[in-house]
């Protein structure tokens, strides 16, 4: 019996130093968490986030609005409040020129604000081939304003201008489980998220289709749903069934898991979207708990 307790022990201890090397290579670490706008209202399973220079933007699903929050100096304010009517935001995105776009889960529809905040109505696309019809799961926004429109109906990535006019469409993979995200990273190259695989897909050097970038990472996250890129590359997923969050090397290997699951601020319940600003901070919608929460990358 004492042999069996010094070796469980051991076991634990192991476990441990294994789980705080990891900690320690990852260099991240909490900052602030988002419960509520200047008012004293409640985030309501937010699904959606955004980030900026100085300012990030919530899609506040449940309430039905977009929220703009300043981060400058570690000091968190509330800068605007955009009510969205019988709307369901559940991706937003922002543009070069500070307009924002939101996916509304109702509809599937797209939708706009200015950069002050006012509606601008549903985006409306123009010179799509016959045989496509869209139903939207996510978007994203490049440098020239393009928006690139993950489309679960018609199988593809559909990229239009800021007007709507249609550019090119780029097929699935075959034998994909189901995406559930993309993203861009800075050179323009584009990344699809299969969660029910757990697979990162990345454009081919023709670009026209879409390659295996890793392999399928089921044994270390149950669902990813989100997918966000930093400046060198480095790839993160939040596992929504799974809370917590998903390091991808450039090479499409494993790197680790960080976070974990729970209630306190620092843990994830039922995270979604996610992006990286400029100073590599980390901002996860943390859907199930009702609020964004930042998180900072230290250097090594």
């Amino acid at each position: 019996m004492k042999k069996l307790s010094v070796s469980i022990s051991i076991l634990f201890l192991l476990l441990g130093a294994s789980c705080n090397a990891m900690a320690e290579s990852a260099k991240i670490k909490h900052l602030v968490s988002v419960y509520v706008d200047a008012d004293g209202k409640s985030l309501k399973y937010p699904e959606g986030v955004a980030c900026q220079e100085d300012s990030f933007l919530v899609a506040d699903s449940e309430n039905s609005r977009i929220i703009r929050f300043s981060y400058k100096n570690s000091t968190l304010t509330t800068e605007g409040q955009f009510p969205l009517e019988n709307a369901f935001p559940i991706v937003v995105q922002v543009n070069s020129k500070g307009e924002i776009y939101y996916l509304d889960g109702k509809s599937r529809r797209i939708g706009s604000l200015s950069a002050e905040g006012a509606p601008k109505g549903y985006m409306k696309f123009a010179d799509l081939p016959e045989s496509e019809t869209l139903i939207l799961r996510s978007f994203r926004i490049d440098k020239e304003d393009n928006l690139y429109l993950l489309d679960i109906f018609s199988e593809r990535v559909v990229s239009v201008n800021p007007a709507g006019k249609f550019i090119k469409s780029i097929p699935f993979p075959e034998n994909y489980g189901s995406f559930s995200d993309l993203a861009i990273d800075q050179r323009g190259k584009i990344f699809l998220l299969d969660g029910i695989n757990a697979v990162v897909y990345s454009l081919n050097e023709q670009g026209d289709g879409f390659s295996p970038l890793s392999q399928n990472m089921k044994e270390y996250m149950n669902f990813p749903t989100g997918i966000s890129i930093d400046r060198a590359g480095q790839i993160f997923l939040t596992d929504q069934f799974g809370s917590g969050l998903v390091l991808i090397g450039r090479d499409g290997s494993f790197l680790g898991r960080k976070i974990g699951m729970g209630w306190i601020d620092s843990l994830l319940f039922y995270p979604s979207q996610l992006c990286i600003n400029g100073n590599n901070e980390i901002f996860i919608a943390d859907r199930s708990n009702s609020r964004v929460q930042l998180f900072g990358q230290a250097e090594k």
